[in-house]
């Protein structure tokens, strides 16, 4: 693997992707019982990189503009920026919350989910603002933590069409 400095969180996630080995995992509590998750595990800024993606949407859902996203820091991460045993169960817990409260409504999609440098960041997009943030209020975060929330207008899903494009431009060349 290289290693990578200087970049964006973006341009990173792709660079990992194009850097990694990529499988299919079977299908997660998520949207549907029909969905594709994709992991991919590279190195940014000399700490690994964990993205993992749902392969089964198609990008540009007009009825989903929003890109929201869910930051949770961890206290303890290990030296290499990775969550204890612990703080997974936390962010697994947060997952689950943030699909109950977002996918399994119908109010957006639950796109993908990325571990780096101590943070877990979940990747939805919503149909409004208002949707993420009421997801946000009713979120029951573990004493001691923070859920941070960025939302951002992105009607033809840039974010979710680069990391797709390129993992499947990474697929096709093996």
């Amino acid at each position: 693997m290289q290693k990578i400095l200087g970049l964006s969180r973006h341009l990173t996630v792709l660079v990992a992707y194009c850097a990694t080995t990529l499988f299919a995992l079977p299908s997660f509590s998520a949207n549907s019982p029909t969905e594709t998750w994709t992991v991919g595990r590279g190195e940014a800024n000399g700490k690994p990189i964990f993205v993992r993606i749902n392969m089964a949407l198609k990008p540009n859902d007009p009825k989903y503009p929003f890109r929201a996203v869910y930051a949770m820091s961890f206290l303890h991460p290990t030296n290499d920026g990775r969550p204890e045993k612990a703080e997974t169960a936390k962010a697994n817990e947060i997952e689950d919350q943030l699909n109950s409260l977002i996918a399994q409504k119908g109010t957006g999609k639950f796109v993908a989910v990325q571990t780096h440098d101590g943070i877990r960041k979940f990747l939805f997009y919503v149909e409004d603002e208002k949707s993420a943030h009421d997801a946000e209020a009713a979120l029951k975060v573990p004493k001691d933590y923070k859920v941070d929330l960025n939302i951002t207008k992105d009607p033809t899903w840039m974010v979710y069409g680069k990391i797709r494009s390129e993992h499947e431009r990474v697929r096709t060349s093996k």
